[in-house]
């Protein structure tokens, strides 16, 4: 497929989708993909559905300039996509803006990386995976954080939307114990300014000063003391509709 994509100098959009998850013998038959790369100088944006695994097969074998990636994964329990990391940290056209924007919903769980606003709203890096534990999304959305797929970058990422969808039921908190909702915050080392939606902020509020009560200290309580203190603030959605609708 790469070398027929080759020969399309002018392709701006590619979008490949599967309908289902790829049989396990097909998986177990794949070879490593080759070190050498293909230039599609035009292609700008690519929408992929499907298993992670022919992901990485395809960006192994591909150079491109985008400034839209957008990934649908099917549900699975480990992002071990070393091939689209490299990708997304040699591609800084896909995000240029220092903050983060997590999503969550009963049935899945988002990640986007947002450009300027100026620019076209669904721009950017876009990672949705559906969460087939009913009520549990916060644990599915922490791997995907913890993950070497997105790890590297949120990792240097100043600043920290979270908000649930409109769809996630009202009864999820009382699925979740207080210390889900601080693991989720674990991997943004480098995070300054927590934003949070007003239905996100009540229940990450008790977590956070039930944290600053524990000992040994708790993570926020050790941030402040090594000089990394995180302002916390209600976000207002207004104007970042946009972003969590690609989700």
């Amino acid at each position: 497929m790469v070398t027929c994509l080759s020969t399309s100098t002018s392709l701006r959009l590619f979008s490949p989708e599967f309908e289902s998850p790829t049989p396990r013998h097909v998986q177990e038959s794949r070879r490593p993909s080759p070190p050498a790369r293909t230039l599609l100088p035009a292609l700008t944006q690519l929408s992929f559905q499907g298993v992670s695994e022919y992901l990485e097969d395809l960006v192994a074998r591909i150079d491109a300039p985008l400034f839209y990636l957008r990934i649908k994964f099917f549900d699975q329990l480990i992002f071990d996509n070393p091939q689209v990391a490299q990708y997304i940290s040699r591609t800084p056209t896909l995000y240029v803006r220092d903050e983060v924007h997590v999503s969550f919903s009963d049935s899945r769980v988002g990640v986007a990386l947002p450009r300027p606003p100026w620019t076209h709203p669904v721009e950017g890096l876009i990672l949705r995976t559906p969460c087939k534990q009913s009520g549990l999304p916060l644990p599915s959305l922490t791997r995907l954080c913890r993950s070497s797929l997105l790890l590297r970058v949120i990792s240097s990422l100043e600043q920290l939307y979270i908000r649930e969808n409109k769809q996630l039921q009202l009864h999820w908190q009382d699925y979740i114990e207080r210390s889900q909702s601080l693991e989720l915050l674990h991997p943004f080392t480098a995070m300054k300014d927590l934003y949070l939606s007003r239905e996100f902020a009540p229940p990450i509020a008790a977590a956070l000063q039930e944290d600053l009560s524990r000992e040994p200290l708790g993570f926020i309580a050790a941030r402040q003391l090594s000089y990394h203190p995180i302002a916390v603030s209600l976000w207002s959605r207004i104007g970042d509709e946009s972003v969590f609708g690609a989700l």
